[in-house]
């Protein structure tokens, strides 16, 4: 019985730096954007001469933030199903059709930038 209460401490401590660890990472990544160290200026414009508005970045970005959102909704309904229940808690499933989502958001995205860069190569040429 001794050594699993020892177990039980030693989980919520590491449970404890995770949390502690990622606060910090959070905090400091988002005092730098206010910092103006962490420029996001430029995040929805192509890197190329023009720096034309480009909408194949705001898809990726858009399809990623939904789904963090939406597998940290499930990590929290997962803790708390094993917190009712008192059954082993483990990472949720990726739903297939997330996965393909967010594969095809990407393949977009590098679909995009390869013909861009295509393009550029030709025009240099000619």
């Amino acid at each position: 019985m001794e050594i699993q209460w020892g177990f039980n401490l030693l989980s919520k401590f590491i449970q404890f730096e995770i949390w502690l660890f990622l606060v910090g990472l959070m905090s400091s990544v988002f005092f730098l954007i206010i910092k103006k160290k962490i420029n996001l200026r430029g995040l929805l414009f192509d890197k190329t001469k023009n720096q034309k508005y480009s909408p194949e970045r705001l898809q990726l970005l858009l399809f990623t933030l939904i789904f963090v959102a939406y597998y940290l909704f499930d990590v929290r309904q997962n803790l708390n199903t094993c917190k009712v229940s008192s059954l082993p808690c483990s990472m949720p499933q990726i739903r297939a059709e997330f996965l393909y989502a967010l594969g095809g958001s990407n393949f977009a995205y590098l679909w995009s930038k390869l013909t861009s860069l295509i393009k550029e190569r030709r025009s240099e040429r000619a």
